[in-house]
């Protein structure tokens, strides 16, 4: 199950990490973001060791949201080294996700 981030652990877990964390963000109620569910977690299996996988809810973390400057939901973003990296907005699936993010790992 992909790591759950919220205000209060984000700083910490994401932007102090050693490893880079591909993050994302959702709301309730977006149906693309629900989609993105299993991708998220067979994107956890594959790259297992190499990136940390989660999500935030922004509807509950806006301040979050708002510094990253996520307009639209879903948003998947890769923070290495404690900087965004790399953002896609929009459903993907596994094999559009592994092209986007997967080498940068």
């Amino acid at each position: 199950m992909p790591k759950v981030f919220d205000k209060d652990n984000f700083t910490g877990e994401v932007l102090e990490s050693k490893t880079p964390v591909l993050v994302k963000f959702w709301a309730p109620g977006c149906h693309p973001c629900t989609m993105m569910n299993p991708v998220m977690e067979e994107a956890e299996e594959k790259y297992a060791g190499r990136a940390i996988i989660g999500q935030i809810n922004i509807a509950d973390n806006l301040s979050v949201a708002a510094k990253f400057g996520v307009m639209a939901v879903p948003t998947l973003i890769l923070f290495k080294n404690g900087q965004a990296f790399k953002e896609k907005v929009g459903y993907m699936d596994i094999d559009e996700l592994d092209e986007s993010f997967g080498r940068l790992f």
